[in-house]
């Protein structure tokens, strides 16, 4: 095997840990909070709340109380604008598009740095009809380091409707996933679908792997 493909080896290797490690840990931090919570059906109910009166101090409160509150944080960012700041990397697709959450669309996040090193950024998605829709968050689960392509070390999580924390796409099958996750592919497709198939397989990447 050549110097290069050793590298790509071991780097595929940390990645796919990474990536399990947090998971794991606001698949935990959420778990936790479960004896704290009010409201046991948070995340269903924020389809029911007009976006325009869901304010970001009450976003970021509902966050810690519900998702974020158990984590070990180097540094809080808050809600903001990622691309405003210049602190994040621009994070693409495996073809080069530019893409969220930093893609030029005006979207804000509360973020976060996380002591494993990995950032954290967590929105409320928004219904056509205004209302929200149960959270997102996106992660980089090696910060700064690169190489700062979604399917490789940046990923989509979602909260569903039962306040539990999953890899958008996990329902389908492999192949269903594979087919999907391609180096070609949208945004949209990759982040719902890469994920999930490496956790399918084991929190491996495979040799079959888009890479």
């Amino acid at each position: 095997m050549t110097m290069p493909a050793l590298i790509a080896k071991h780097q595929k290797i940390v990645l796919a840990n990474q990536l399990k490690t947090t998971f794991n840990l606001i698949f935990q931090s959420i778990e936790m909070s479960q004896g704290m919570i009010e409201d046991p059906e948070w995340a269903k109910n924020i389809d029911n709340k007009a976006m325009v009166n869901y304010t970001n101090e009450q976003k970021i409160a509902d966050a810690e109380k519900y998702v974020t509150g158990n984590l070990k944080k180097t540094k809080v960012f808050g809600y903001i604008y990622p691309v405003s700041t210049g602190y994040f990397p621009t994070y693409k697709t495996m073809s080069g598009e530019q893409t969220a959450p930093t893609s030029l669309t005006g979207t804000d996040y509360y973020t976060m740095l996380l002591a494993n090193g990995s950032f954290i950024f967590y929105k409320i998605d928004y219904n056509n009809d205004g209302t929200g829709a149960s959270p997102s968050i996106y992660v980089d689960v090696n910060g700064k380091k690169g190489p700062n392509i979604i399917g490789k070390d940046v990923f989509l999580l979602h909260i569903n409707t039962s306040g539990k924390l999953v890899m958008p796409g996990v329902e389908k099958s492999r192949d269903d996933l594979l087919e999907l996750c391609k180096k070609d592919g949208s945004a949209a497709t990759i982040y719902q679908s890469c994920g999930a198939l490496i956790q399918k397989d084991g929190w491996v990447i495979s040799k079959d792997y888009p890479w």
